[in-house]
């Protein structure tokens, strides 16, 4: 039996396999928690590119809505600051839906810009009236009834939900 034990000398210089050390299994970790963390990112970035754009309407109705509420719940806020948001809200509303060019116009000259154009007659009408209260809040510095400036708000909520695209 003692011949046996000797047959058999190679299992003195056994070795560790590379794929079985230590390190390999922490690169490959590494490189997992790597990918795993670029998935990740790369999931994110899809998901928020899903979500749904919003259009010029969706935004100006949006913040004439909030306007709304916030002149009915506080109706001591100077008529001045209203009329100014209420004419940004639409030039911005005009300038993204149409691409006209009113951001840098006065209210006057916003009223002829969209005569000149082919504008609808009745939304012009709607914008001549609240062009008139925003001169009287903002040049002649009175302080208008909140329910004048709701009025005009609701205007141009009308004008905006007349303008929208319809689907067919």
């Amino acid at each position: 039996m003692e011949k046996a034990a000797e047959l058999y000398p190679m299992y003195g210089f056994w070795k560790q396999p590379w794929w079985q050390t230590s390190w390999f299994f922490y690169v490959v970790s590494s490189i997992g928690f790597m990918l795993a963390l670029g998935l990740l990112w790369l999931l994110a970035r899809w998901y928020r590119q899903r979500k749904r754009k919003k259009t010029p309407w969706d935004l100006a109705l949006a913040r004439l809505t909030d306007l709304q509420l916030m002149v009915t719940k506080q109706p001591d806020i100077p008529s001045k600051e209203i009329y100014i948001r209420i004419t940004i809200i639409i030039k911005n509303y005009l300038y993204s839906h149409y691409a006209f060019n009113v951001e840098s116009k006065t209210d006057d000259e916003l009223i002829v810009f969209l005569e000149q154009t082919s504008f609808d007659r009745a939304l012009i009408t709607i914008l001549q009236e609240m062009v008139k209260n925003s001169t009287e809040a903002k040049f002649a510095k009175q302080q208008l009834d909140a329910s004048i400036a709701v009025r005009d708000i609701q205007g141009c909520l009308q004008l905006i939900r007349k303008t929208i695209p319809q689907k067919h």
